[in-house]
Formats: structure tokens, C-alpha cells, sequence
């Protein structure tokens, strides 16, 4: 699972659209670009032991962590900002997240190449882009 380990966020590709296709609404979508687009320091942590999965994420907003188990159901938050069921599978170098709540329908997918980690957020046809680095 070359996923697992800690990344920081390199660059990241049409983040305002994703937002607005899942409702954010403009104030809350200021304050997670301000945390989570560059130059602000965001890194992403994935740690796996068997099925379960922590993911610890730092941003100047503050840090998170949460355990999940794969294929599982989870209640969460994503952004902060909305309820959500979150189920993670693990196929190969890819992560995939999927996110349902009163937004719709969310896709997280984090592939590893190298020392790359290319993640893939996909709402209602629309999708952001993030690239992190391996530290």
C-alpha cells in the first residue's frame, strides 16, 4: 500500500469549483482554502494495521485524526462541514474514499506513484486535483 505514510501538499487544481459543487457555502469555503491551498503548509498521514486505517491531516487550521475501518460504514464530517456516511477501500496504490450526506455523492480517490500522491476529489462531474510529496 504505498499510500501509507506522510505527504505535504504540493499543489492543488480547481478546489473553489469542487466546493461549490458540493454546497459549501462562500464564507466556509474561504476558510478551508485558507487551510488547505498553498502557500498554507497542509500535510495528509495514512497509517494502516490490518483493516484499520488512521488518517491524521495538519493544516493551519488545526490537526484531525481519525481511525476507520475498511469497507465500513463511518459517520463524519468532511471539510468540517458536513455530515457524512465515509466508506475507505484500499486497491493497491489507491486509496478510495466515498462520502454520501445531504450534499450528494463525494469520490476522494489517493494513488501513489513514487513519491507522489495524486488525489482525485470528484463531486456532481466536477474535480479537484491535489498533489502532495512524500516527507
Amino acid at each position: 500500500m504505498a499510500f501509507v505514510g506522510k505527504w505535504e501538499l504540493s499543489a492543488s487544481d480547481n478546489l473553489d469549483a469542487y466546493l461549490t459543487a458540493l454546497g459549501v457555502p462562500a464564507g466556509k469555503q474561504a476558510d478551508i482554502k485558507a487551510a488547505l491551498e498553498p502557500p498554507a503548509k497542509s500535510t495528509e498521514e495514512y497509517s494502516l494495521s490490518g483493516d484499520s486505517l488512521t488518517v491524521k491531516t495538519v493544516t493551519t487550521a488545526g490537526d484531525e485524526t481519525h481511525t476507520y475501518q475498511l469497507g465500513a460504514p463511518t459517520d463524519d464530517n468532511i471539510l468540517t462541514w458536513a455530515a457524512a456516511k465515509v466508506v475507505f477501500e484500499a486497491k493497491g496504490n489507491t486509496l478510495i474514499e466515498t462520502q454520501k450526506g445531504d450534499f450528494g455523492e463525494a469520490v476522494v480517490e489517493a494513488t501513489a506513484t513514487g513519491n507522489t500522491l495524486t488525489v482525485k476529489l470528484t463531486s456532481k462531474g466536477v474535480t479537484a486535483t491535489r498533489t502532495y510529496t512524500k516527507v
